[in-house]
């Protein structure tokens, strides 16, 4: 597959070779794109931009031992979980949680939901973590 890219006004181009365990019948060009740039649009916009964007990996220092891996599947893991809570904005779910940790023990079972509510600071108005209308702009001290 010819790639181009402009960068900067500056066009590189490349070739990229995959493989692929379709016949010829079933594997015509114009598939085949379509199948590498859907894969490669999910892995770069599902995973790699979250993961460098929203918790700032490419910045991370870690790298003695496992530690590396252990981290990656650390964010992993909280990628996932804030997934399951269906949030529409991971950034301001981070946030939330991070101002109010025991949110996230009640959730996860670690303290029982009316502790964790009594004990958190009071706002305006509840809001679930991440809902993208203000919750994450919401301040208040303990």
């Amino acid at each position: 597959m010819e790639r181009a890219r402009t960068r900067h006004g500056k066009t590189t181009t490349g070739t990229a070779y995959y493989i692929t365990s379709l016949p010829r019948s079933k594997a015509r060009a114009a598939q085949l794109a379509a199948l590498i740039r859907d894969h490669w649009g999910r892995i770069e916009n599902g995973v790699h931009w979250v993961r460098d964007v929203v918790l700032d990996e490419d910045r991370c220092t870690i790298f003695r031992g496992h530690s590396p891996q252990n981290r990656a599947m650390t964010r992993n893991a909280a990628l996932n979980f804030l997934r399951s809570l269906k949030t529409d904005n991971l950034a301001a779910a981070l946030r939330n949680f991070t101002r109010n940790s025991l949110r996230l023990f009640a959730l996860l079972g670690y303290v029982k939901q009316a502790v964790a509510l009594s004990l958190a600071p009071h706002t305006s108005s509840p809001s679930s973590p991440g809902s993208g209308r203000g919750s994450d702009r919401q301040r208040s001290g303990w």
